[in-house]
């Protein structure tokens, strides 16, 4: 059976970025990976973005992570994110 990959572009804002040390590796050509957080105490639709070391960058904004969390969750619940 042959794995089905999608592709697609997403444009959003990245929230909560003061508050996690993945700021000091952002550089334009850098992969990220997406990853839900159902039990996030603060919205259950939350959606982290990690950067290719595994540190945390931030967080979707809320009205992006709300449309996307039901995607993620009728998949893998992780996306990666390549420019």
């Amino acid at each position: 059976m042959e794995e089905l990959e999608e592709y697609c572009s997403i444009h959003a804002n990245v929230t909560g970025i003061k508050f996690y040390p993945g700021l000091l590796e952002l550089h334009p050509m850098m992969h990220v990976r997406l990853r839900r957080e159902e039990f996030n105490p603060f919205d259950s639709r939350a959606v982290v973005v990690i950067t290719g070391s595994g540190n945390i960058l931030g967080h979707l904004e809320w009205k992006t992570a709300a449309v996307l969390a039901p995607v993620m969750d009728s998949l893998s619940g992780e996306i990666l994110i390549k420019r």
